[in-house]
């Protein structure tokens, strides 16, 4: 659907010609998808597109055959960076000889071989006509790729697509539709007025595994007759349905799911104050063969759960001492609640789905029996 922001957004960028895509240091499906099919669109415009994220994890797409790789990091603008990945083969060594005006460059795996696919060439952060950032309410949330480069994103145009209200308006173009469940929503309804993309793969089901990893499966309360429209619009166009639902919910960790099942077996309710917390041992992440890295998936699903709360607290054992997160919906004041648990803390709002943000507390040199009685002591406002 064209409309006045999107029409100036199109009249940005036909006259760039190399567009990069810049996500935030979090990102889950939705921002991810988002990016993908908006890359899809501009290359077959002709442009050329790379994208960013500084995030040191990817949500899988198994749903989708093949998409464009996610760079964590630009080359700086006076030297050139070669990555090699140890995804694969481990690099050990690596030494260099002059050989005329040439420089030769030999790397020594630790074992195997280093393949041509494993070694790439770092785009330099110079060049860009244009950026596009999506899913970030400021220039902060992009973490390193804005604090290593501060000079790229000054001197160059931007386009900003979110859907939070809590939107910082630092781009030159700033397309905010909070009315929108999710951004793969927003972008849809822009991409889906050209019957050209609606038949790339990469749009039609990227978009909709968006929407729908978003609002849960459409059972979130901020899913509205235009997302279902939307969604209707991208299956009738052969968007994958059923494998985006097989891949999406379906394939959830063996530990994950034994990790939430200890969670939910120590859920505790303060009913007064609306709230929910749970507490996870270093025996619960032994048992289940886990580590404190799932601790933002159990979250997630302890709010899809519990969604009639208002604010939702898991506290686990850590090497340190106590790692906590907090969720809550957007009138509660969980930066106050987190300087409740740690008045040096400064902690970082973040959007956990269209209706909860959270905050992650690190406790040191706490035990969980400290922490939780901490936590059901906490005082809402605004309920």
């Amino acid at each position: 659907m064209e409309t006045e922001i999107t029409q100036k957004i199109d009249s940005a960028i036909k006259p760039a010609q190399k567009i990069a895509i810049i996500l935030p240091e979090r990102i889950g499906v939705d921002a991810l998808v988002s990016a993908l099919a908006l890359s899809r669109k501009l290359q077959l415009d002709g442009k050329s597109t790379q994208i960013y994220s500084s995030a040191k994890k990817l949500p899988k797409l198994a749903f989708l055959a093949e998409h464009q790789k996610i760079l964590q990091n630009f080359s700086s603008s006076d030297e050139f960076t070669i990555r090699v990945s140890g995804s694969k083969v481990k690099p050990k060594q690596l030494r260099y000889e002059k050989e005329g005006d040439d420089l030769l460059i030999f790397l020594t795996p630790e074992t195997g071989h280093i393949d041509e696919s494993d070694i790439e060439l770092l785009p330099q952060a110079t060049g860009y006509d244009l950026l596009i950032i999506i899913g970030a309410v400021s220039l902060e949330k992009l973490g390193a790729l804005h604090s290593k480069h501060p000079e790229l994103f000054f001197n160059t145009p931007k386009i900003v697509i979110n859907n939070q209200l809590e939107q910082e308006y630092f781009g030159s173009i700033n397309w905010v539709e909070s009315s929108a469940s999710c951004l793969s929503e927003q972008v849809a309804e822009w991409l889906t007025s050209d019957d050209r993309l609606l038949k790339e793969d990469l749009i039609s089901t990227g978009l909709l595994a968006g929407i729908i990893d978003a609002t849960q499966s459409f059972r979130d309360p901020k899913t509205t007759p235009q997302t279902l429209a939307v969604s209707a619009r991208l299956v009738n166009a052969g968007a994958r349905r059923q494998d985006i639902i097989q891949h999406l919910f379906k394939t959830k960790s063996f530990n994950l799911l034994q990790l939430w099942g200890r969670a939910l077996a120590r859920i505790k309710t303060i009913p007064e104050q609306k709230m929910l917390y749970t507490l996870i041992t270093e025996q619960d992440f032994i048992k289940t063969e886990s580590t404190i890295e799932l601790l933002p998936q159990v979250l997630q699903e302890l709010v899809t759960m519990a969604s009639t709360y208002q604010l939702i607290a898991v506290a686990a054992k850590s090497k340190e001492g106590v790692q906590v997160y907090l969720a809550g919906r957007p009138h509660i004041k969980l930066r106050r609640l987190a300087k409740d648990l740690d008045e040096n803390i400064e902690a970082v709002l973040e959007p956990l789905n269209s209706h909860f943000y959270f905050v992650q507390i690190d406790l040191a040199n706490q035990n969980l029996e400290q922490v939780e009685e901490m936590i059901s002591k906490l005082k809402l406002t605004g309920i």
